[in-house]
């Protein structure tokens, strides 16, 4: 069975799509957190100190996964 080269990239596709979402999921559930405390000016906290920390971990983790599967294609396109 032969791999064509579209199938031999869908694992790179996937890998674009989990680290997409890492670092916009935390933006998307921060940001009208956000604009309401702008609008009201009011202070608003999204569960505790920890919760900063953990979406700065997650946004990490997420430009970590999309700069792998950017060198990983890179390298396979120059080798092609």
């Amino acid at each position: 069975m032969r791999i064509t080269e579209e199938k031999k990239n869908d694992y790179l596709k996937a890998i674009e799509v989990i680290g997409k979402i890492l670092v916009l999921t935390p933006i998307a559930v921060a940001l009208p957190l956000v604009l309401y405390a702008v609008i009201n000016g009011n202070n608003v906290s999204a569960g505790g100190a920890g919760a900063g920390f953990a979406a700065g971990l997650m946004i990490f983790a997420g430009v970590i996964t999309l700069l792998y599967a950017a060198i990983k294609r890179y390298k396979e396109e120059k080798e092609a």
